[in-house]
This record gives C-alpha cells, sequence and structure tokens, in this order.
C-alpha cells in the first residue's frame, strides 16, 4: 500500500534493542516488531525516550500484549491495523529490584 519497509534482522543476541533505538533515533516515524512478548520488551527498550510509533505483528507463543490491547493475532490482521488503525499513547512504568550485596 505503498509504505516503505526496512528490515532490521539482529544478528547477536541482545542486539534487538539496539536496532530498535537506532531506527527510532534516526527519526523514522514507526517501528515495527515481529515476535512475541519478548521481542515486543526488547523494542520497547530500545525506542524509550524517542517520539516514535511502535507496532507489533505478533509470532509468539503467549501474545499477552496483542491479547491485552486486542491487536489482532493474525499476522493479515495485525497488518491491517498497523495500515489503517489509529495510534494510541501507552502509559510505560518502570519498576527494579535493588541487587543484593
Amino acid at each position: 500500500q505503498g509504505h516503505e519497509v526496512e528490515l532490521l534482522v539482529p544478528q547477536a543476541k541482545g542486539q534487538m534493542s539496539e536496532l530498535a533505538r537506532q531506527a527510532a533515533a534516526s527519526g523514522i516515524p514507526r517501528v515495527i516488531a515481529v515476535g512475541g512478548d519478548g521481542t515486543l520488551n526488547a523494542v520497547v527498550n530500545g525506542v524509550l525516550g524517542h517520539n516514535v510509533e511502535l507496532g507489533l505483528i505478533s509470532l509468539g507463543m503467549v501474545n499477552v500484549w496483542v491479547r491485552c490491547t486486542g491487536i489482532p493475532l493474525t499476522v493479515a490482521g495485525a497488518l491491517e491495523v498497523l495500515a489503517s488503525g489509529v495510534p494510541r499513547p501507552v502509559r510505560i512504568d518502570f519498576t527494579w529490584t535493588p541487587l543484593e550485596s
């Protein structure tokens, strides 16, 4: 439908967040993750702090995020939402557990 896409595939464990960060920092308007909850987590960590829309095409096993947000579980359904859906803000909270000394 006339969209230009650049596919970034991590070549090493832990590289996904960095690829997402680089993509968001380049000024592109949207990053689309393809995978499950773990993939989404890595990409979210990469794009935090950047003004970028984040989409998800779910290929995971559990898919908690898509089930909670109403994103279709099928690739075709997710693509339809990405093409015609309206972005909505999502609040991101942080939690951490201090390391024991």
